[in-house]
């Protein structure tokens, strides 16, 4: 019975020397008593020189107490898990983060340290830090932008609006999370977004499309952009779209149109050029008396 309980100490020893994270045991007051191979490389000590310290000499003196607080609170059966990160100093003095579980030791009934698996994390870290500085220098420049940028919810709730947005049609951020995206699309558009929703829903993009809002204050506003689904683990988890508002140059188109009518209801050829004579128009009339299309002659 002793040989096979050597054997079995034996076996997770060389299992805790050779695991690729950090295990290590530690008497109350945080004292180091063991620690394995791979927390002495991450940590960049020997073990006599974690012996003489406590871990709380190593982190970071904002996260101390965060920590102190977790495992006390766990260990008074207040907390289902001891799970906490926290960045830490290497002997060499780079910065690390590490995430790690802790468990009581008990001699009986009372708790005589514990044992710790951590595991380095800097790497996860930093990319979410990217990530984060990232996403923030982007929706600077969404706020900034003069388009009017959306991201809907597959429910067709808004999730983001940007500055240009909200100013153009006229709502609030408050108001802006009650509202469907239905509840301010034009009743002519409404066909038409919709089933460019559902295009973009089912992970195609649409682009060069034309639709109406309604303003707060039931202002018709013309944009025109694209809509993108966003992609994650192979599913659209949301939209994305960029628009700009052509309410002015429709409005343009129109008079132009109003204004060619007019000029080809007066029976009279009308011929317009700019001040060097160049040709810019032809009414119908003009293109019957002289036998030039309006396309052949202006310029």
């Amino acid at each position: 019975a002793d040989l096979a309980s050597q054997q079995t100490q034996t076996m997770y020893r060389e299992v805790v020397e050779n695991a690729s994270d950090l295990i290590y045991t530690m008497d109350l007051r945080g004292y180091f008593k063991h620690v394995n191979a791979a927390g002495l490389r991450v940590s960049g000590y020997s073990l006599q020189e974690l012996q003489a310290a406590s871990y709380l000499d190593l982190i970071l003196p904002e996260y101390r107490r965060k920590v102190q607080e977790v495992y006390l609170r766990q260990f008074a059966g207040k907390l289902p898990s001891s799970y906490v990160e926290f960045p830490f100093y290497t002997k060499a003095g780079e910065l690390r983060w590490l995430g790690q579980s802790a468990s009581p030791i008990f001699e009986g009934q009372k708790i005589v340290g514990y044992h710790v698996i951590g595991r380095d994390i800097t790497e996860r870290k930093l990319a979410e830090h990217l990530l984060q500085e990232s996403e923030a220098r982007y929706r600077s420049l969404f706020e900034n932008s003069n388009d009017l940028i959306q991201s809907l919810a597959p429910d067709g709730s808004f999730l983001f609006v940007n500055e240009a947005w909200r100013r153009t049609l006229g709502y609030t951020d408050e108001e802006v999370a009650r509202l469907n995206i239905f509840d301010v699309i034009h009743p002519d558009s409404l066909d038409e977004c919709r089933g460019a929703f559902m295009r973009v829903m089912n992970g195609e993009p649409v682009s060069q499309i034309q639709f109406k809002f309604i303003a707060k204050d039931e202002r018709v506003i013309e944009v025109e952009g694209s809509a993108s689904p966003r992609i994650l683990d192979g599913k659209v988890i949301a939209t994305q779209g960029f628009f700009h508002d052509i309410t002015a140059r429709k409005q343009a188109e129109e008079r132009t149109r109003f204004q060619s009518l007019l000029l080809d209801a007066v029976g009279q050829a009308v011929i317009v050029t700019d001040v060097a004579g160049i040709v810019t128009y032809l009414n119908e009339a003009a293109e019957s008396l002289y036998g030039w299309r309006a396309e052949e002659a202006v310029g």
